[in-house]
Formats: structure tokens, sequence, C-alpha cells
């Protein structure tokens, strides 16, 4: 108990480092995560279940809702640096809102599609708030700071699968779980409305309109979302093909392996932020290198054997290089940015995510069907080595400042 004050005093001294907005950012951030931990556990069984969908028809609406993302991400990074981060997010809460409402409401499969395809206000959040975060703090507190976000996110998220269990317990509709989601998102719009202000720095009279172009320009950049997209090509093999091949080929019970990926949320919810502080504070070249080996190294140690304690180490060396690699890419993409294409440098490291995620997915399926899910182990190790390759040109500085990018992005400078 007498451990108690200290930790609370120095919690509170942390706390202070951040400015208001930053707590109602990680705070909108969190809504939206604690939605989709309601409605995405129970996404396919409303589907096939209440909307009378078959099993390729779930796959093919799960998919599409992935694909919007290739558009939904760049938008959002170019409207947060065009029209500002404050509106952007706000279009976004109240587009996700509607969205998940009538997601809910819908009972016609052809109008599911439809929705289902313009649905890409939900990928206009990641970018406005990673800018505006980058805009509110001190380039030493970037990392820790997207650490915090994550952290949040993680913890928000889970608790949203035990009460959606138990509104289905209770004799609640599937529906409810969009509903609901829906909902939180709507009040979460009204906060952010009445207590966010707008973060973008003034534009001089001088500068051009942000474009996604020239940001794409930046080799820098370019190379930075090449490497993450693997790792999330890697990243997508543990999150949702791993259980399914613990399960038919190693026989593992799916309980089993749902109280093993439980590992994966604690850890982080617990550890992200410490974590991120001492990453942002060293080589962000090594620390994006260490995070995408560690992924990959953690997938390939089950190759020989997925004995039970094996299992469990290799859930924990997976989750660290998440936490190392996820807060230092976001940081890095706000240090490469020149300040008026924050929100677009950003929207092009989460197209890395929308971009990987169904190719990963799909090959790893493809490879546990025809049972060869051992070769997806094997495989790891060596595809984080090339993508860690692409991180090489990156900085070999900490994330904490500013001063010394712009000199490695002058190739890639629009004239």
């Amino acid at each position: 108990m007498g451990l108690l004050p200290p930790l609370v005093a120095r919690a509170r001294t942390h706390a202070g480092q951040f400015p208001k907005p930053v707590w109602i950012l990680i705070g909108a951030d969190a809504v939206r995560s604690f939605g989709g931990g309601l409605f995405v556990p129970f996404w396919a069984l409303y589907l096939t279940s209440t909307l009378g969908a078959s099993g390729k028809q779930a796959g093919a609406l799960l998919a599409l809702a992935g694909g919007v993302g290739l558009v939904g991400a760049p938008l959002g990074g170019v409207l947060a640096d065009r029209i500002g981060r404050r509106p952007t997010l706000l279009l976004a809460l109240a587009g996700s809102a509607v969205w998940l409402i009538a997601y809910g409401s819908l009972s016609n499969l052809t109008a599911i599609a439809i929705l289902t395809a313009v649905g890409i206000s939900g990928d206009l959040q990641g970018p406005a708030v990673s800018a505006a975060l980058a805009d509110l703090v001190e380039p030493e507190l970037r990392a820790e700071t997207y650490g915090l976000r994550r952290q949040a996110d993680n913890v928000a998220f889970a608790l949203g699968p035990p009460l959606g269990a138990v509104l289905i317990s209770l004799g609640f509709s599937l529906r409810w779980t969009f509903l609901l989601a829906g909902g939180a998102l709507a009040l979460c719009f009204v906060a952010v409305w009445r207590l966010l202000p707008e973060t973008r720095p003034e534009r001089e009279a001088s500068d051009s309109p942000p474009r996604l172009r020239e940001a794409a320009r930046d080799r820098l950049l370019i190379m930075l979302a090449l490497g993450t997209g693997v790792g999330v090509v890697i990243s997508t093999q543990f999150h949702a093909v791993l259980g399914v091949f613990l399960h038919q080929e190693r026989g593992y019970a799916i309980a089993t392996w749902g109280f093993l990926f439980t590992i994966n949320p604690i850890l982080i919810g617990l550890v992200q932020y410490p974590v991120a502080r001492w990453a942002g504070r060293r080589s962000a070249r090594a620390m994006l290198v260490l995070g995408m080996l560690l992924q990959g190294a953690a997938l390939t140690f089950l190759w020989p054997t997925s004995a039970l304690a094996v299992v469990v180490i290799a859930v924990v060396i997976l989750t660290v290089g998440e936490m190392i690699l996820s807060p230092v890419a976001s940081a890095l993409a706000a240090a490469l940015a020149p300040t008026r294409l924050r929100g677009t440098y950003e929207g092009i490291v989460d197209l890395a995510f929308a971009v990987a995620w169904a190719p990963g997915t799909l090959i790893g399926f493809w490879l546990v069907g025809r049972g060869q899910g051992w070769l997806m182990l094997a495989l790891a190790l060596p595809i984080a080595a090339a993508g860690a390759l692409c991180f090489l040109p990156l900085s070999d500085r900490p994330v904490q400042t500013d001063e010394v990018l712009p000199v490695l992005i002058e190739p890639a400078a629009v004239p």
C-alpha cells in the first residue's frame, strides 16, 4: 500500500505532460475501438445467422469492408491537412455512427452490400487523430503519445466482446451490437464537437494545397509504409490465421486459443506506454527493425513445435514486437512530414494496413487450407527480414526531434 501514493503521483506527473485535447483525441479513438469490440467478434455471425448470408457472401462482405480502407485512409489524411483535423474527425464520427446504425437496421443483403461499399468514414479517423496528436505534443513525446493511444484502444476494445456476449445472453438480437456501437460514436461526436479545438498549424499564404502525390514522392515515407505493410502481413498471421492453424493442424481446442490470444491485448493494455516511451528514445531505424524481426521470429519459433509453453512465449515476443513497431512508425511518419502534410503522411502509413491485411489473411488461410500452415510459420522470419530491409534508409536518430529529418527527405521535395 505504501507504494500506491508515489505511483499515483508519478502517473499524474506523466499525465500532466499532455494537454487536454490529447486526452480528448485518445478518448475518441478509444470509443471507436470499444465500438469495434462490440460488433467485430459477432459480425460474421450477424451476417449468416441474422441476415441469412452464406459463408461465401459473408466472406465477400467482410473483404469489401476491409477494402474500403484503400480509399478511406489516404482520403482521411488529405482531408485532415486541407479542411482540418477537427472537421475530419467529426465527419468520421458522424459517418461511422450513421453507418453502424444503418447496418444494424437493414435486413436486405443487397442494401448491406451497397452500405458496405460506401463505408469509408471509419477509415478517415485514424490519420486525423495521428496528425492532431503530432500537432499537440513535442517531438520527444510523440512515440509515447502514440503508445498511450494504442494502449487505450486495446483496453477499450477488450471491453466490447464481453458486453456483446452479455447482451446476446440476455436475449438481445445481434443487431444491438451494431446499434450500441453507433450510439457510442454519436455521443463521442457530441463530445468532440463541444470540447476539441482545431489543432492544425496555420498555413503560410504561399503554401500550395496538400496533395497525396506530393507525399508519395518522399522515398523515405514509402519505405516506411512498405516496411509497415510487411509487418501487417506478419501480424495478420497471428490475429487471423494462427488460431485456425493451431486448431486444425496442432490439435488445440478453440477455447484454449481464445485464452492464449488474450495475452496480446492484456500485455498491450498493461505495458504499451512504457515500451513506446523506451523505444522513442532510441534509434528509430533500430527499433523498427527490432519490432519487425521479433514478430517474424515469434511465428517461426512455432514451426518445429507448438507446445503450450512455446505458444505462450511466442505470443509474448510477437506482442512486444508490435508494441515497438507501431508507435515508432507513427512518430517517424510525423517527423518525416512537412508540417502542412502531417495528415497525408499518416494516411499513407495507415494505407499500408489496408493494403496488406487482406493479402496476408488470404495467403495464410490458403496455406492452412492446403494443410501447409507450417510454411506460413517457416516463412515468417525471412519475410520479416525482407521488411526490415525497407527500414534501413530511415533515420538512425531517435524520433525526438524534427531537425535532422528534413535533410533526409530533400531528394523527394516537390519543386
